[in-house]
């Protein structure tokens, strides 16, 4: 039987930590977020051993304080790790997108989700974040496709919905606007 690289045993870097201080800090940091406290959550998180650190849920949750705490560079460095470690998730990628777009590096942040783009074209999510790249980066032919693949896939109630009030389509709607769409295949 052959082992599932996405299960938690299949890496001895990946064994569970039910017990224990590893497993107390990370609910410790779980805690301190939902109080809002990102720096109580930081400080329990850092705590975590190293063989653990590299965990997908410990290595998400830096993230997201970091985030919060608006920590740009260190949220960067993180999702490194996440793509590292973790390049069959699609939120690790995602994550790294999201941290070169709060460093306003849309660029990146397209070509980070185009290098994936094959691996995770059915996620929702995905394909959403994606239309925004396709927007911000003035690739205006692709937006429509991957919104469309994005109401395909999730909820498309949702989806128009996100569409209509996200300012990272300002760009597209004003394309759409100044009629060139209709007008570039002349």
């Amino acid at each position: 039987m052959q082992k599932d690289p996405n299960s938690s045993n299949s890496d001895p870097s990946q064994q569970p930590f039910m017990e224990g201080p590893n497993r107390t800090y990370f609910i410790e940091a779980v805690g301190w977020m939902e109080l809002g406290n990102y720096e109580e959550a930081l400080h329990s998180v850092s705590q975590i051993v190293d063989k653990y650190m590299v965990r997908f849920e410990v290595l998400a949750l830096k993230w997201s304080i970091l985030y919060k705490l608006g920590r740009k560079k260190e949220c960067k460095d993180t999702s490194q790790f996440l793509t590292l470690f973790h390049s069959a998730r699609v939120d690790s990628w995602m994550m790294r997108a999201q941290s070169f777009y709060n460093q306003k590096q849309y660029q990146k942040a397209y070509e980070t989700l185009h290098s994936v783009e094959k691996q995770f074209k059915n996620d929702w999510r995905f394909a959403y974040d994606y239309a925004c790249y396709h927007s911000l980066t003035k690739r205006f032919d692709k937006v429509e496709y991957w919104i469309k693949v994005a109401s395909r896939k999730g909820d498309p109630k949702e989806v128009d919905k996100m569409f209509q009030t996200d300012p990272d389509f300002k760009p597209y709607k004003k394309y759409l606007e100044s009629g060139k769409k209709d007008t570039d295949h002349l």
